[in-house]
C-alpha cells in the first residue's frame, strides 16, 4: 500500500513517515500523481487552504494490460 498525502506544516509529513510505508507528498508544485497500485490519501484536517488544494488535486489510477 503506498500513501499519497499532503503536508502544509510538516506535521502530516512526520505522521506519514512513522508509518514506514512508501510514500509520494503531493504539494502545489507536484499536484498530479499517477498510481498503478492502491494507495490511501492522508491530508490536514483544517482549513479552507486544503479544500481548495483538493478541487486542482489529480489522482489517476492507471491499469495496465497484462
Amino acid at each position: 500500500m503506498k500513501v499519497v498525502y499532503l503536508s502544509l506544516t510538516g506535521k502530516t509529513r512526520q505522521f506519514v513517515k512513522k508509518l514506514e510505508w512508501d510514500f509520494i507528498e503531493i504539494s502545489k508544485k507536484n499536484p498530479t500523481v499517477q498510481m498503478k497500485e492502491p494507495y490511501i490519501v492522508i491530508t490536514p484536517t483544517y482549513g479552507e487552504q486544503v479544500a481548495n488544494f483538493f478541487t486542482n488535486l489529480s489522482i489517476l489510477k492507471t491499469t495496465e494490460s497484462c
